[in-house]
């Protein structure tokens, strides 16, 4: 596909931006505007960006999907594509009752990062990633880095391990080249319907390590949970803004008569929840990486068992003492002490501001005439 963006200005417009070595993660492009980019410092538009007309994006949606016409009133439609430069996952979809079109690009490296060059904890996810069974949730916001993360992890299983590794992803993110192990990427729904019939497939692969792009139903939850309980890695991701998040919204896909039983199971079988966050830095240059981190301690899977007790778990990531376990706001005071980000984009980041603002008056990074009457900056 090295052709693929040649011939016109928008096309012109997204190669310049990769080359130019900005720091940015996505591209808008709407018809009868002009186009934007997510910078660290907001959504921004694209400087020179021409408003954007119908025929200026036929190029484009043709390189995404050749038979975009057609395969749009089927709805979005997700593609990814590689330049020499990264990897782009395009969305295209209608907008404005049907009128307008619209194309979400996400940027993405061509390799993954390896874990000990990434701002995570790296002997922590490493401890995790050494095990042979068991389930590790990677959660956060959308755009906080997770399929970065993910990818990162794998990258390490595969130079550490001689393991089958099964990635079931949509769309296909990275691409990995065997190293130690055998990986198999599979896209939706080019090779497989959906991710519960994947699953069940898979646990007829012989594989040791499965890869789950997103749990969004009851059945890919139940069979990650028999996955990872019958003796496979399991590395999944989610959309939640805690660690205590993703395991009440896991648990939340099965019926109440079910729930004790799955509780039982996710409490036995998990290894650790990984929550992230990207956050502009001071400068509002660069993205700095904040990360909440969760192990499966003898104390936490007391309370996983019980899902009435499963909000109780944020009181362990306050007060663990296991040289692992961190709570998001503990790493925001990190990042504030040492000057990495502002006191406003810290209290953005945090899922429970008001007790990091109350750290943050105990250590002289606020003050009170700081604070208005709603609680916040």
């Amino acid at each position: 596909m090295s052709d693929i963006f040649e011939g016109i200005n928008l096309n012109k417009l997204i190669l310049d931006l990769i080359h130019s070595g900005s720091v940015f993660t996505d591209i808008r492009i709407e018809e009868e505007l002009p186009a934007l980019w997510n910078t660290p410092d907001g959504w921004k538009v694209i400087p020179s960006s021409p408003i954007i007309a119908r025929e200026d994006m036929f190029p484009l949606l043709k390189s995404i999907d050749a038979d975009w016409e057609e395969s749009i009133k089927g709805g979005a439609i997700d593609r990814p594509v590689a330049l020499n430069e990264c990897r782009l996952r395009c969305n295209v979809s209608t907008v404005q009752g049907g009128t307008r079109i619209l194309i979400c690009i996400r940027k993405h490296p061509l390799s993954p990062q390896k874990i000990e060059e990434s701002e995570l904890p790296v002997r922590a996810i490493t401890s995790m990633l050494q095990r042979s069974k068991g389930l590790i949730i990677v959660t956060g916001a959308t755009g906080s880095a997770k399929t970065t993360t993910v990818a990162s992890m794998v990258n390490y299983i595969n130079r550490s391990r001689r393991d089958h590794i099964i990635c079931l992803e949509n769309p296909i993110e990275f691409t990995h080249t065997n190293i130690q192990s055998v990986v198999t990427s599979k896209e939706m729904p080019t090779d497989f319907v959906s991710f519960d019939v994947a699953l069940f497939e898979a646990l007829r692969q012989a594989f040791q390590v499965l890869v789950i792009g997103e749990v969004r139903d009851r059945k890919t939850a139940e069979m990650a949970l028999t996955a990872s309980e019958s003796g496979h890695l399991v590395i999944l991701t989610m959309h939640t803004s805690s660690s205590v998040g993703a395991l009440g919204k896991l648990l939340n896909y099965f019926p109440e008569n079910e729930m004790r039983q799955r509780a039982q199971m996710l409490s036995s079988c998990l290894i650790g929840v990984l929550c992230q966050s990207l956050i502009p830095n001071k400068e509002r240059d660069r993205y700095v990486l904040a990360y909440e981190l969760l192990l499966n301690s003898i104390n936490v899977r007391d309370k996983i068992s019980d899902p009435t007790r499963i909000s109780d778990i944020e009181g362990v990531l306050d007060k663990s003492k296991d040289g692992f376990t961190i709570h998001m706001n503990t790493t925001l005071m990190g990042l504030l002490m040492e000057q990495k980000i502002s006191k406003e984009s810290a209290i953005r980041a945090s899922y429970n501001p008001i007790a990091l603002q109350d750290a943050m008056l105990k250590e002289g990074l606020l003050n009170k005439d700081d604070i208005n009457e709603y609680g916040v900056i």
